[in-house]
């Protein structure tokens, strides 16, 4: 196996109403020498997705059906809309559910990449420490699964907060988003694009050297 294919869940922020397929297509394009890791079989985006019992049954037909058995990476980049709209009863079935992903992958061929909750400037001062709440406990998950052991490299979380920080720390989003300040504008998608792409390739490049 040359590439590792590859599936990104997300909500509206992968949609191409905003940008994201087309400039993820680019990004992958301009890495033609030498060809990434990893093959982007799909990106499954629907406006609005919360990571509900809804989602878990399209998941798990795809999981356990679709693939077949063969190895697949999965990228969750969601989470903002579940604790948004139902702020802490959404943040507590969102890690609940996160947890039932997690159960689903282990021991399986298949690795799983966490993605933080980006920022929202218009919500922000709303969800702040409840995303970061979420995403502490993302990385906690992970962790627990890394013991210095050739899986290791099958799980990872990868903070996309620290996508939009500069070289002081601070997250700056000013001209990055569209007029809703939730979504993120063309200038704001190839940001985020360009260092999920690192993100995945280093994790695939990893997976692909324990499965072959």
């Amino acid at each position: 196996m040359n590439q590792l294919p590859v599936v990104i869940w997300a909500c509206s922020y992968g949609t191409e109403r905003h940008y994201f397929p087309q400039t993820m297509g680019t990004i992958i394009e301009s890495h033609e020498n030498p060809l990434p890791s990893f093959e982007l079989k799909k990106i499954n985006a629907v406006p609005g997705r919360m990571l509900d019992h809804r989602f878990m049954e399209e998941y798990e037909t795809n999981f356990f059906g679709y693939r077949q058995g063969k190895p697949q990476m999965s990228v969750i980049l969601m989470g903002g809309n579940d604790i948004q709209t139902h702020a802490y009863n959404g943040a507590a079935r969102f890690l609940a559910n996160i947890r039932t992903l997690i159960g689903w992958h282990d021991n399986s061929n298949c690795p799983l990449m966490l993605c933080g909750i980006p920022p929202r400037p218009k919500v922000h001062y709303q969800i702040e420490d409840l995303a970061n709440y979420v995403d502490s406990k993302m990385k906690q998950y992970v962790s627990m699964r890394h013991c210095g052991m050739s899986r290791d490299c099958m799980f990872r979380f990868t903070k996309t907060f620290d996508f939009f920080r500069d070289q002081d720390g601070f997250c700056m989003t000013q001209n990055l988003y569209e007029k809703d300040e939730v979504h993120l504008n063309p200038v704001g998608v190839e940001l985020l694009c360009k260092k999920l792409f690192d993100s995945i390739e280093s994790q695939a490049k990893e997976c692909l050297a324990r499965l072959n």
